[in-house]
């Protein structure tokens, strides 16, 4: 018997695979860009890239269809950069290929604004008439501004223009309110006028500055014209540091309650008022009585009369009560009797009145302030005393 050992024998067979390559597969091309921001003339567009996605990752791009806007240009790596010309909207088809071979489309459009907001619906009205006879002039309008609101950034610049031949400059930053071109905004542009008897309505235009001339509206200011009153800052007579009148105002007719000197011209020392007369030296003085004036102007129908009047409350005499009021043909036609008048000091009092057909149309204008105090010591100082009307 044999009794070697049985062999075992592994044959390990190794087998190799032979063939080609295989290509790689790229995810379809797309272009990723589905809206380009707004411009604004003459002012750089921001270096806008276009996106794709997809294909090897290589970009071409090429517009392929329609126009950028003026002063603007694609660049073969998708970037759109210039300066645009001109305000104008463009539509056009831009084309992306990649290093595969794939290629894809899109519409787009880039909006071009103006420079300077587009102004319409102007609107043009005074404020009050100051001591010195000027008003402000005060306009309002509504615009669309380079993003399509009304939002100003940077300050917009614009001029005024009055027929009788003055101009304002006036640099604006905002404050404005609403949206789009009918947001109506306060300019707070302010030109003051000098009010004269002989003043007509002015035409006042308002444009902007970048030579924009179609951008140009127009409206009609009434100004309201001065109606004469004699004496009515109280200089007649010419008076010394302190001195005064009795019973004696220019140009004024005075009327008593019983007391004797109660009315005059007087030149106020800082005893009286810190800062003596509010304008120029001398003021009107009442105690318990009133000083009234008839015009050489008649009352007008369809006519609204501002009737002004510095009234002063000295340190001395302490004012009780008062009255500024418009006549024609000795009726009242308004009174006012407020506000409270402040001790040393000189108040703003003023009155407005609209006449109508079945007002005493005609008759003549006539001014009267009162002092009505119960206190025979209580004493009414007066300046300035100025009447407007607008038709």
């Amino acid at each position: 018997m044999d009794h070697r050992p049985a062999t075992a024998l592994l044959y390990v067979v190794f087998a190799v695979g032979c063939g080609g390559t295989t290509e790689p597969e790229f995810d379809s091309l797309v272009v990723s860009t589905n809206s380009l921001p707004d411009g604004v003339e003459n002012v750089p567009y921001g270096g806008e890239t276009l996106a794709a996605s997809g294909g090897d990752g290589s970009y071409a791009w090429t517009v392929t269809t329609g126009a950028l806007p003026t002063g603007l240009s694609l660049s073969p790596a998708g970037m759109i950069s210039g300066t645009p010309a001109m305000a104008e909207t463009q539509d056009f088809t831009v084309r992306v290929t990649s290093g595969d071979g794939q290629s894809a489309q899109r519409a787009l459009s880039i909006v071009v604004h103006s420079a300077t907001p587009l102004i319409s619906d102007l609107t043009a009205s005074l404020g009050p008439v100051n001591p010195n006879g000027s008003a402000c002039l005060n306009l309002e309008f509504a615009f669309e501004d380079a993003d399509g609101d009304v939002e100003v950034s940077p300050p917009v610049r614009f001029q005024t223009l009055f027929s009788n031949g003055g101009t304002h400059d006036q640099t604006w930053s905002g404050g404005a309110t609403g949206d789009g071109a009918s947001g109506t905004v306060q300019a707070g542009i302010c030109h003051f006028l000098t009010i004269s008897r002989t003043s007509v309505d002015q035409s006042v235009s308002l444009f902007d500055l970048a030579g924009h001339e179609s951008n140009v509206l127009t409206t009609t200011l009434p100004l309201p014209l001065s109606v004469p009153i004699v004496n009515a800052g109280f200089e007649d007579p010419v008076l010394s540091d302190a001195a005064y009148t009795d019973n004696d105002v220019p140009g004024w007719i005075g009327s008593d309650l019983g007391e004797i000197n109660n009315f005059g011209v007087f030149n106020p020392q800082t005893t009286f008022f810190t800062t003596e007369a509010p304008v120029g030296s001398n003021v009107a003085y009442i105690e318990r009585g009133a000083l009234s004036q008839t015009l050489a102007d008649v009352l007008e129908v369809n006519t609204t009369y501002e009737l002004k009047a510095q009234l002063g409350d000295s340190k001395i005499d302490p004012i009780e009560g008062y009255a500024l009021q418009l006549l024609a043909g000795g009726i009242v036609l308004a009174e006012v009797t407020m506000p409270t008048l402040v001790d040393d000091t000189f108040s703003e009092v003023a009155l407005s009145y609209e006449s109508v057909n079945s007002d005493p149309i005609g008759q003549a204008l006539e001014i009267r302030i009162v002092e009505d105090g119960a206190d025979k010591t209580s004493e009414l100082y007066i300046d300035d005393v100025r009447l407007f009307k607008r038709q």
